[in-house]
């Protein structure tokens, strides 16, 4: 899924090589990796987590992830406290779905991705039907989501006088809490709405 996303956004998959370095526990660089001998080669030297990312920031520590490669990819990822968190298909982006399943019909996606708002799918069932996928398929990506968020990504824009700063808040809904995980400083890509 990963290798079709980088695809999808123009990006080689080579890529995933140092990220899996940076989050496996070894010192066994993948083909197009890095371990702790090249970071700590860097100006200044440092070493790799060899654990999950903390924040999507961390990712900049990652070589190979320029701040272009990130921008690339922030509106598709997140960083998340747990590996078993399930992909909303009622709120997936085109790219995340489309790499989910690569199966898919583009047509059947962009049916699906035009009526989700006003239908949402329901369920893995639901969803294989309104894609036009056979009740046998084996789309292994399917698993993968689910019609309900545990995460939400919150975009929020602070104004203090003249100044105006663009965040990204995650938060999770636990028990009827909502409970903030990580925010991060954006881009502003708006114009000013003192110069409209």
């Amino acid at each position: 899924v990963a290798e079709r996303l980088l695809m999808r956004r123009g990006l080689e998959p080579s890529l995933l090589d140092p990220l899996l370095d940076w989050l496996d526990l070894d010192e066994f660089s993948e083909p197009r990796g890095a371990e702790k001998s090249d970071y700590l080669r860097q100006t200044p030297p440092y070493i790799a987590r060899n654990g999950a990312l903390f924040t999507l920031g961390e990712l900049g520590r990652v070589l190979g992830f320029t701040a272009e490669i990130r921008q690339r990819l922030e509106d598709v990822i997140t960083v998340l406290p747990n590996n078993t968190t399930k992909i909303n298909e009622n709120t997936a982006s085109r790219d995340v779905l489309a790499a989910l399943l690569p199966s898919v019909a583009p047509d059947a996606l962009d049916t699906f991705l035009a009526s989700r708002r006003e239908t949402p799918s329901h369920g893995r069932n639901d969803l294989r039907e309104r894609l036009g996928l056979p009740p046998k398929t084996q789309e292994d990506g399917l698993n993968l989501t689910s019609p309900r968020s545990e995460f939400f990504s919150i975009l929020a824009l602070a104004t203090i006088g003249p100044v105006q700063q663009l965040l990204r808040v995650i938060v999770q809904r636990r028990a009827g809490d909502v409970i903030p995980i990580s925010w991060q400083p954006l881009t502003m890509p708006l114009a000013n709405a003192s110069e409209t």
